[in-house]
């Protein structure tokens, strides 16, 4: 796949993505709310299923 992999949170773009031993890592745009970061971890776990590549963990870096 070309290009930056975006997570969208409400339509929007809100990070990027990878996956490196088996972790979905997630970096954000910018300085996210407690609940914003409960938004794209929720939206995460479901893409971790979609790809279904024996992902274990999300992990959230920091804006």
């Amino acid at each position: 796949m070309a290009g930056d992999r975006v997570l969208l949170a409400d339509g929007r773009a809100t990070a990027t993505w990878t996956v490196r031993d088996h972790t979905l890592h997630l970096t954000p745009f910018r300085t996210l709310t407690a609940p914003e970061r409960e938004e794209i971890h929720a939206e995460a776990a479901l893409l971790s299923t979609f790809l279904d590549d024996e992902t274990t963990a999300i992990r959230i870096a920091t804006a």
